[in-house]
């Protein structure tokens, strides 16, 4: 019935370090430039050279403005890190749209992402009071992961009479 977000309670400053960075580059926009090969488990913006750093802003701009590019996973990650992290700043409405489309549109391509996002995009509805973004997700419904924790959330109840989501 409530849901509470607390600081994390660490002296540890890898996430605040990454925060700040995805505030400073937010406003960015890289240029038209090559396709540059980039991989990391937990990916960072100091980890990337400034040829990597200039194809993320761009592939960035070109996926927020609809245009899905092939592109390695590591840098769906980024902004999917990027778009968590900025969800108060951007708003949670935009965030939870970005995060859909990108699972839309590289979903099949990169699975991982079913598992991730569906967990993902549902924290940031219960913590933004949110319902599932079903007019861009559509029937991925009938393909969540068994791993996903809370699968009546996805459940349109309005649509389906058996459903178990209640707003």
């Amino acid at each position: 019935h409530k849901v509470r977000v607390y600081p994390w309670g660490s002296s540890y400053n890898y996430y605040e370090s990454f925060v700040r960075m995805a505030h400073f580059y937010d406003d960015k926009i890289g240029e038209c430039c090559e396709a540059v090969e980039f991989f990391s488990y937990m990916p960072q913006y100091a980890q990337m050279s400034n040829s990597q750093l200039q194809y993320y802003l761009y592939i960035r701009e070109q996926i927020k403005n609809g245009i899905y590019p092939d592109i390695d996973y590591t840098y769906l990650l980024l902004l999917i890190y990027e778009t968590i992290n900025l969800a108060d700043k951007k708003s949670f409405e935009y965030s939870v749209d970005l995060l859909s489309r990108i699972w839309m549109n590289y979903g099949r391509k990169h699975a991982r992402l079913d598992s991730q996002l569906s967990e993902w995009i549902f924290d940031l509805c219960l913590i933004g009071n949110l319902k599932p973004p079903y007019d861009i997700i559509g029937d991925i419904v009938d393909r969540l992961p068994a791993s996903a924790a809370l699968r009546e959330f996805y459940v349109n109840a309005s649509i389906d009479a058996d459903g178990y989501a209640a707003f």
